[in-house]
């Protein structure tokens, strides 16, 4: 009787970071996602640095629309993974950097105000993450 190799699944690894949900007591202007944590350094963009450590593929934010357009000045549309720039930093000339994408999915109107906490955005970019690579 003959064994059949095991199949190969495509692994693909998805970072989310949500940024939608209540306001802590910080009681600044500004969402929460957006403090600083460092000189000219904020806390999404140390989550999206911690996804791209991670080796995710892809970086999904969960922000609600009228966020986006701050997030996206801020972050762009990719970040650089990390450990192809230091590998090719050391042998090429020119290296060629491998780019994450980064994509923003927006809180459903309807969901704003009535399911507003981390968990639902994690759910919500759960889901649409999950029909948008089926």
């Amino acid at each position: 009787m003959e064994t059949k190799p095991p199949t190969r699944h495509p692994f693909h690894l998805v970072g989310l970071v949500p940024v939608a949900g209540q306001k802590l007591d910080f009681n600044f202007p500004w969402h929460d996602s957006l403090q600083p944590i460092g000189h000219n350094y904020l806390a999404v963009e140390k989550a999206v640095f911690n996804c791209a450590l991670a080796g995710c593929k892809t970086i999904w934010i969960a922000c609600p629309k009228d966020m986006q357009p701050l997030i996206r000045y801020r972050l762009g549309d990719y970040i650089i993974d990390p450990y192809e720039l230091e590998k090719t930093a050391k042998f090429a000339r020119y290296p060629d950097y491998k780019e994450i994408p980064i994509y923003y999915v927006p809180i459903h109107p309807k969901d704003r105000d009535k399911r507003d906490c981390l968990a639902w955005s994690v759910l919500h970019g759960s889901l649409t993450v999950f029909k948008i690579a089926d």
